[in-house]
């Protein structure tokens, strides 16, 4: 069996969104090292937070989480990190949409809103990771 065969949490995960009458396919990445967190994309972000898109296979289980928005060009400064915290979620055929809400009002919100009506597909790479202890409370 292959090394790579052997990973339980994928580094990329793959999305091919419906974009008015064609499909966009789309690439999110983690870091290899950082097994918990969550490649995704974000779709839709407002004043009160993001909505964001992940496979089935790659769900977010917490409640708080920091949001890391990947640049489309590459930079040398790290990229900026926001609290977040799981206000719903739901299945949407093979993807999940979830909604989170924003813990600090301020720039971020612009900064994000600004970002995404930027990208070339209305959509951002991101990558969620979770807080220490913050778990779902089922």
């Amino acid at each position: 069996m292959e090394h790579s065969e052997k990973r339980t949490h994928a580094r990329a995960q793959f999305f091919l969104v419906r974009q008015d009458h064609d499909y966009v396919p789309m690439f999110a990445f983690r870091s290899p090292d950082d097994v918990d967190a969550v490649p995704a994309l974000v779709v839709d972000a407002s004043q009160g937070g993001v909505q964001i898109l992940t496979t089935v296979n790659a769900t977010v289980e917490g409640l708080h989480y920091d949001l890391e928005v990947l640049a489309a060009e590459s930079t040398t400064a790290p990229p900026p990190a926001w609290g977040v915290h799981l206000v719903w979620s739901r299945q949407e055929g093979m993807y999940v949409k979830s909604g989170f809400a924003f813990e600090a009002a301020g720039a971020a919100q612009d900064e994000i809103v600004a970002l995404l009506a930027a990208s070339e597909h209305h959509m951002l790479r991101c990558v969620l990771h979770p807080r220490a202890g913050a778990t779902s409370e089922n």
